[in-house]
């Protein structure tokens, strides 16, 4: 008995002696550093002891970004917090909704930090005020082998896949980091692959730390882990050094998302042989060729209330941002096809302009391209199809059609449409849909 008390007294000692470490603590702004050990953490006032028993206070926000991280890692207890949606504006001391149990600064879904300043590109080290306007989150086994999709997306853990909004209220663009996900046993994991987690992607999100959020904006971002039959998850970490508790609810069977959110898990394009195009190689492509496309629009120009008619006054252009992942041990070459497509009088949906890019997919790697429409302004265009040729006087710039082709084979396509899917996978989309040209070309 005496040496099981004894034992313990040694543990406990052992633990305290590892929150009661004398280290160098030092402000954020870089001046001089106190030996201390940390005593605690209460309201972001933190309590430290100098070697001759001295005890002296400063703000958790006013240290460094190191001993912040020492701070969260020393106090950090794992609790459940229910999920809140929508979440207005939060801060130290809110009460959930539907929850009489109060969170900490650090568990709210606000990190508040000193107010931008300067026009320079600024990361999380930075001053930039955040705001996790939402966060969601589901598990299931991964399906099946599906037809398209290929081996790497059957397993026999879990996956868990984790959207949250973002509202960047600084003066300055922040990229946003890569989230961390905790498990019960204290284990970390980090998001997978990009390419293998496009098929559960849910539509306007992007992946965290691949994105620059500009000043002013709102965005949903999302993570997408794979994890460990055993693994129970606890925590999402969204920032360095804050660990953002939330409950992520029971893992359920048969790939029902929480709160009827709808997450599309559609195997990737079929294959479709199609005659090879002038740019094209004569290398036929192999029609089993696991080809990852993942499309997002990144950037517009003209008229920023959104409303895309051309006039005299002003132009407008679109530009997509598109990621490739190809499987096996090979470097294949793929080429990128953009038809951008827009609304005619008659509300007849016509090819406005076309881009095309050749890329090199290196095994294992991501490839990044970006496909830019020109800048076109309202002038007299002429529809060309099998039918003859029409004037038209105006258009409606609506969003595009993206293909990747191999050697002569289609072997993804992808539209910012729905209703454009039925010519997503035709050879010839142009042939389909007709073309405008400008002038008095074609006469």
């Amino acid at each position: 008995m005496t040496r099981m008390i004894c034992a313990v007294g040694l543990l406990l000692a052992c633990v305290a002696g590892a929150d009661n470490e004398v280290r160098a603590w030092t402000s954020k702004t870089g001046g001089s550093a106190i030996e201390a050990s940390f005593v605690k953490e209460e309201n972001g006032v933190v309590t430290l002891k100098r070697k001759d028993g001295v005890t002296v206070q400063a703000k958790l926000d006013a240290l460094c970004e190191t001993d912040r991280a020492y701070v969260a890692e020393v106090t950090y207890v794992p609790r459940e917090i229910k999920v809140v949606f929508k979440r207005e504006r939060l801060g130290p001391g809110y009460v959930e909704s539907g929850s009489s149990e109060e969170v900490t600064h650090r568990d709210s879904a606000v990190l508040v930090v000193d107010a931008a300043a300067g026009d320079a590109a600024a990361d999380l080290k930075g001053d930039t005020t955040w705001a996790i306007e939402s966060v969601d989150a589901l598990g299931k086994k991964i399906l099946p082998q599906r037809e398209g999709v290929g081996d790497a997306l059957t397993t026999d853990g879990k996956f868990v896949f984790v959207t949250y909004r973002v509202k960047n209220d600084s003066r300055v663009p922040v990229e946003i980091p890569s989230p961390t996900l905790h498990d019960r046993q204290g284990r970390a994991f980090t998001q997978t692959e990009r390419g293998f987690a496009q098929h559960f992607i849910p539509e306007g999100a992007l992946f965290a730390g691949v994105d620059l959020l500009q000043p002013g904006f709102s965005k949903l971002y999302c993570a997408f882990y794979e994890l460990p039959e055993d693994a129970e998850p606890a925590a999402v970490e969204v920032f360095p050094s804050v660990v953002k508790m939330f409950m992520i609810r029971q893992i359920r069977r048969g790939g029902e998302p929480l709160r009827g959110k709808k997450i599309a898990l559609a195997p990737s394009a079929p294959l479709h042989a199609a005659a090879p195009s002038s740019g094209e190689g004569s290398v036929a492509a192999d029609a089993k060729l696991p080809l990852f496309m993942r499309c997002t629009r990144v950037g517009q120009s003209g008229d920023s209330s959104g409303q895309w008619y051309y006039d005299r006054n002003k132009k407008r252009s679109l530009t997509y941002g598109v990621e490739l992942r190809v499987l096996g041990d090979e470097a294949r070459p793929v080429t990128l096809k953009a038809f951008y497509i827009g609304e005619a009088s008659g509300n007849r949906d016509l090819v406005v302009d076309k881009k095309e890019q050749a890329v090199t997919l290196e095994p294992g790697k991501i490839a990044r391209v970006t496909l830019q429409s020109e800048e076109i302004e309202e002038q007299t265009y002429f529809y060309f199809s099998q039918r003859g040729r029409e004037r038209i006087s105006g258009a409606k710039l609506k969003g595009v059609i993206i293909q990747a082709w191999a050697g002569g084979t289609l072997v993804s396509s992808w539209t910012s449409l729905s209703q454009w899917r039925k010519y997503a996978d035709l050879p010839d989309i142009v042939k389909e849909l007709g073309e405008m040209k400008k002038g008095e070309e074609g006469l």
